[in-house]
């Protein structure tokens, strides 16, 4: 794992993975019944009071935690509440009263993704919709956080929510939203036909300077989602760049992630490589 974050530091790519602290773990112990958790707004003031510790482009989400802290409807519901109050634009001047001060929202929206369940899909894309050209470090970071939610999406439970809340209906992939926005070059023949777009308001291109940053994050969110999608697009890629090339390179890296991504704890194991579900 050193070494992938070693080589992503090489070809430009900011490390997303690393390794969590275990303090963060062992101050979270699940609580025996319902009956005996505080209520969601203290969950979620809680989880926000150390969620600035997790910086937003060195990885180190707390996954653990948050599966333990959003395991409910309700949980879920406040903390993006909160996110919508705070991180979105058409949001925020209406509910400024809500607002708390230096909120981390680069590394909530990865919350979000985190999170995974089709109750935060639309905030995830209304927050890059709202960054859209202006504001490319949270554009990375919902990115990242899309490549979070289609891994989930990309598990039979995805999500933290449990069967007993019901079933919450996906009405987005992540992972072939990501795909009709990558220029036509980069995709297999199968995907040359695209849907309405949500992600971008058209498709990416390789010689605008402004798309390039799009597309790199854009292939290592897809790589994160774990998904077949991605591995269809990353092979093809891998088989159209020429041997010996820092795109091949890059390439190769990106399938070595989809790897470690694709597996049952693959968000975990990139965050928290050392974890005992990791070796």
């Amino acid at each position: 794992m050193g070494k992938l974050i070693s080589i992503l530091i090489t070809i430009g790519i900011i490390p997303f993975c690393g390794q969590m602290v275990s303090a963060v773990f062992s101050e979270m112990q699940q609580m025996s019944s319902p009956l005996l958790r505080p209520p969601p707004y203290v969950e979620v003031n809680e989880f926000i009071s150390k969620l600035g510790e997790f910086d937003s482009f060195q990885g180190e989400l707390p996954i653990l935690r948050i599966k333990r802290t959003f395991d409910n409807t309700a949980t879920v519901q406040e903390f993006t509440r909160r996110f919508r109050a705070n991180c979105l634009q058409s949001e925020s001047s209406i509910n400024n009263t809500q607002a708390t001060i230096n909120f981390p929202c680069g590394s909530a929206v990865k919350t979000l993704g985190a999170v995974g369940s089709g109750l935060v899909e639309e905030v995830i894309f209304e927050y890059l919709r709202e960054n859209r050209g202006s504001n490319p470090s949270a554009r990375k970071a919902g990115i990242i956080a899309l490549g979070f939610l289609g891994n989930n999406q990309n598990r039979k439970n995805g999500g933290t929510i449990p069967p007993e809340d019901g079933p919450v209906p996906q009405t987005v992939n992540a992972a072939k939203e990501i795909v009709n926005c990558l220029p036509t070059s980069l995709r297999p023949t199968k995907y040359s036909q695209r849907n309405q777009l949500t992600l971008c308001d058209s498709v990416w291109k390789v010689k605008d300077r402004n798309n390039r940053d799009e597309i790199r994050w854009g292939l290592v969110s897809l790589a994160l989602t774990g998904s077949t999608e991605a591995q269809e697009v990353l092979e093809n890629l891998k088989g159209n760049s020429a041997e010996g090339t820092s795109r091949q390179a890059f390439v190769k890296e990106l399938l070595k992630l989809h790897k470690k991504a694709s597996k049952k704890n693959g968000l975990l194991c990139l965050n928290d490589p050392e974890n005992s579900a990791c070796q």
